[in-house]
């Protein structure tokens, strides 16, 4: 069972959700963006959602995997 890919997919996740998550923190306390801008905000959030939604998806794909793995070695025996 080679579980190499989603946990390179689950790290790149958190990763990205970790850098999204440090820009609306920096955009709330004005850090990038004097002007408040809104874009920065709406792009920061839709890092978040993709990021979650490849962790999500990721973790699926490692599940199937064992599941796989545990029901070939069951039939096998």
């Amino acid at each position: 069972m080679d579980l190499s890919i989603p946990l390179e997919g689950i790290q790149n996740a958190s990763t990205s959700f970790d850098s999204a998550a440090r820009s609306i923190v920096q955009d709330s306390l004005g850090g990038s963006s004097p002007h408040g801008d809104s874009v920065n905000l709406s792009s920061a959030v839709v890092s978040l959602l993709s990021a979650q939604s490849s962790f999500t998806a990721n973790v699926k794909v490692a599940s199937i995997e064992d599941n796989l793995t545990k029901s070939t070695f069951s039939v096998l025996g």
